[in-house]
């Protein structure tokens, strides 16, 4: 099966959120059977208790010196938003068009295609291809992987020293990225149980002497020390990012719990942020406790309508962080990826990867893959027809060459 008919077979499979990725694990372990590779599914009840499975496909040993590694799953998808189907793979002006084809089923195809093109016999020492689920929502496959969230599936003396994450970088080798926390601030006004009863009926907002407004009074200077931590960041510097400080973005979402109405006074509100951390930065737990700290001292000091009521406002983490990626120019994965692609150096990034989940495992990882970042999620996402052909192959067979087939 030529690159893009195994691609448009790969685009075929709906495994967006919520969906299993079970049958297009099976279709690539077969695939990979009848090559006589090895393989391993390692599966795990994911997301909803959604069954998900990782699959472990390896090629001349048991312990790789390099792997190949990409995630099955793809973000979402409204047909309305698309002007083809987003399970076929299209081809229009140049560009294919399909869910995923860029994030990143294209690579999955392309690593395949390096694989099946090595002689066995070439090989002096093994590597491994990685496919795994549910990265769209977190890298919860590599974690269940590598150890990361859970006990960990694969052996650590298993796991490749040097990973390679087909991510779309045009090509270009990236050996830094920045890592990812997503938490959520909940603030809230309780009253005293004596006083309760007295209150929960009388919470109209045409008498505000019975509760405080927690969104008109409280949340504001939530925010502002937010916005004081926000700004504090940014003497963490890392040049080799284009933007060289780390971000947080605060009130992605605001929400109000369910029975909110327009006429009743609100006593709570959530508030959803997100912290793009560069490597070298502080552990999140202790970002978090400090935070946690700050934001209860600023809602001691502020004075309640009713005697009977107390603030608070929690920092809950919304989802378990992922890892920032910081591979040394010097190691042996970023000189090869530099001379596989004949690129000059290795960039850092802000968006974040499995790439950072297999540095905290001990593997020194980079990410190289066709197509562009900027289509990942989109509608109508695509790949120009250049990488629909051999210039997404063969940087991956001399990356294995490189690694697996030269004496020493």
């Amino acid at each position: 099966m030529e690159l893009l008919e195994l691609t448009r077979k790969l685009i075929g499979y709906n495994t967006s959120p919520g969906q299993s990725n079970l049958e297009i694990v099976d279709f690539i372990a077969n695939y990979c059977e009848d090559l006589d590779f090895k393989v391993q599914r390692f599966p795990y009840r994911g997301d909803k208790r959604v069954n998900q499975s990782n699959l472990v496909v390896t090629v001349g040993g048991e312990e790789p010196v390099l792997a190949l590694s990409g995630h099955t799953d793809t973000v979402s998808f409204e047909t309305a938003k698309w002007a083809s189907d987003p399970l076929k793979l299209t081809y229009a002006n140049g560009k294919y068009f399909a869910r995923g084809v860029a994030d990143m089923k294209l690579f999955l195809a392309a690593a395949l295609k390096a694989a099946e093109a090595i002689p066995l016999s070439d090989l002096k020492r093994p590597f491994a291809l990685y496919f795994t689920a549910e990265e769209e929502i977190g890298c919860l496959g590599a974690k269940a992987l590598t150890g990361f969230s859970r006990k960990s599936q694969m052996p650590k003396e298993k796991l490749a020293k040097s990973i390679v994450v087909g991510e779309p970088t045009m090509m270009e080798p990236v050996s830094k990225h920045k890592g990812y926390y997503y938490f959520r601030v909940i603030i809230k006004s309780t009253i005293d149980e004596h006083a309760k009863h007295v209150a929960e009926k009388k919470l109209h907002s045409s008498d505000d002497t019975k509760a405080t407004n927690v969104v008109a009074l409280v949340l504001p200077r939530v925010t502002l020390a937010l916005e004081d931590f926000r700004k504090s960041f940014r003497r963490f510097q890392d040049d080799k990012f284009e933007l060289a400080h780390p971000t947080m973005n605060i009130g992605g979402n605001i929400i109000m719990p369910p029975g909110s109405m327009k006429n009743i006074i609100p006593t709570e509100v959530r508030l959803d942020c997100d912290l793009r951390f560069i490597p070298g930065m502080p552990p999140v737990d202790f970002l978090r406790d400090l935070m946690q700290r700050k934001l209860t001292q600023v809602i001691d000091k502020i004075k309640p309508v009713n005697p009977s009521e107390k603030f608070s406002a929690q920092v809950v983490a919304m989802r378990l962080f992922t890892p920032a990626m910081d591979t040394p120019d010097g190691s042996e994965v970023v000189r090869n990826a530099i001379r596989a692609t004949r690129r000059n150096f290795a960039k850092g990034v802000s968006y974040n990867t499995e790439g950072g989940v297999y540095n905290a495992a001990g593997a020194e990882s980079i990410i190289l893959g066709p197509g562009s970042i900027n289509q990942a999620h989109q509608p109508n996402e695509f790949v120009g027809e250049r990488w629909l052909t051999n210039e997404s192959i063969d940087p991956y067979i001399e990356l294995i060459r490189l690694f697996c087939c030269k004496e020493g």
